[in-house]
């Protein structure tokens, strides 16, 4: 977002900037950054549960959806706006 800054584009009126994994610091910058959240603890508990299966022998299935959540901040604002 600094290297935009000094490009001048105008985050977010030119241009939304979006994260990944929400890390609490995407709260504190300047703007505050629009993040995707993920739960790392599913995400964990099912590669484990996988793991094990494989281990174990059992048919596996490879593709697992998790849930995730867009987290709006002033980085992407206009995504409320419309």
């Amino acid at each position: 977002m600094k290297e935009l800054e000094q490009m001048g584009r105008a985050i977010p009126d030119s241009i939304s900037v979006i994260g990944f994994d929400d890390i609490s610091i995407a709260s504190y910058s300047t703007p505050k950054l629009t993040t995707v959240r993920q739960e790392k603890y599913e995400m964990g508990y099912q590669a484990a549960q996988m793991l094990i299966d494989m281990i174990e022998g059992r048919k596996v299935n490879h593709k697992i959806v998790l849930e995730n959540q867009l987290i709006i901040r002033e980085s992407a604002d206009r995504l409320q706006k419309g």
